[in-house]
């Protein structure tokens, strides 16, 4: 009959709109990825390393694609020759080209205070020059997945984790507070003097790790660098938006910017999850050639081990402290 095709032609022509707004829509806009790459930054080469990867290559949903490891200029060789077969390893100056004097530079000319504490500045250089980055591996690591995962190569996991529920992008908080674990309201200046908020208190949203949507990402960079599109440059102007009364040893979290700009700009698209952390050896780090010898037994029995301690037994991811 004439109204059934004339129905089936309207279904049709709705359909093509849809379609149309389906090819329209960017991709790096579309919640979660199947195919998610992993970037981990180490100012060593360890078995902890290497049993981080371990852990998320068994434990982490989706499985990683490729696992990247930023490493000092240094250590590339030796990188390479332990976890080659597991990871891609890169120079941490063939991303960000900031030598350590000019980290310094940059902090210390902040003004009196921070020239008080150049000593304690520049014994953090280092801390400060890797929050930038990770804040900039859109722009400096360009072969990364749409979605990618900056991990601390010190945390392993302990149990399944997926970054994705129900179509939802995870934005972990601590869930168990303590002295070691709780917010730290340090990083709440320059978080605020970069967007012009923080992230959501009490919560302490610094769990290590981050799940990056590049297109969201780009963006923040874009408020955070303006028109530096080229990685060190971003980073040095980062730096310098740090405020002259941020804590000159804590005055950055990449962390905690990067959730409280999802979990304002991105609403639609996070879910704030609790998550379990635990501390092996809370401000008593021990050799890590004495952790590995327990590592390298088996991490099932390195984590059973801790599983004496109720905390580790229920946590969700292990901080490994070493030196």
């Amino acid at each position: 009959p004439a109204s059934a095709r004339a129905a089936m032609r309207t279904w049709a022509v709705a359909l093509a709109a849809l379609a149309r707004v389906g090819a329209l829509r960017p991709a790096a806009e579309r919640p979660c990825a199947m195919i998610v790459d992993v970037v981990l930054m180490s100012n060593h080469v360890s078995c902890i390393v290497n049993s981080t990867i371990a852990s998320l290559i068994r434990l982490h949903s989706p499985r990683p694609r490729t696992v990247h490891v930023v490493v000092p200029d240094a250590l590339v060789g030796a990188c390479t020759a332990q976890l080659g077969a597991v990871a891609r390893c890169h120079a941490e100056h063939a991303l960000v080209g900031l030598s350590k004097d000019e980290v310094v530079s940059i902090l210390i000319a902040k003004g009196e205070r921070w020239l008080q504490k150049a000593r304690s500045v520049r014994k953090r250089a280092l801390w400060f020059y890797q929050q930038v980055v990770k804040l900039t591996l859109p722009l400096s690591l360009r072969s990364l997945s749409r979605h990618f995962l900056v991990w601390d190569a010190d945390q392993l996991l302990a149990r399944p984790y997926a970054s994705c529920i129900d179509g939802h992008v995870r934005i972990d908080y601590v869930s168990t507070v303590d002295k070691h674990t709780a917010r730290n309201t340090h990083y709440e200046s320059t978080t605020r003097a970069l967007l012009g908020y923080v992230s959501p208190p009490p919560r302490n949203w610094v769990t290590h790790k981050m799940y990056v949507v590049q297109a969201h990402a780009r963006r923040m960079l874009e408020r955070l660098c303006g028109a530096a599109h080229d990685a060190s440059a971003c980073a040095a102007e980062i730096l310098r938006r740090i405020p002259t009364n941020a804590d000159p040893h804590l005055g950055l979290s990449e962390y905690d910017l990067y959730a409280a700009y999802m979990l304002r700009e991105a609403q639609a698209l996070v879910l704030p999850q609790a998550v379990r952390l635990f501390r092996t050896e809370p401000l008593h780090k021990r050799p890590a050639a004495e952790i590995c010898g327990e590592l390298n037994a088996g991490l099932d029995g390195f984590l059973q081990r801790l599983g004496g301690q109720a905390a580790a037994a229920a946590a969700d991811m292990i901080v490994v402290e070493s030196f």
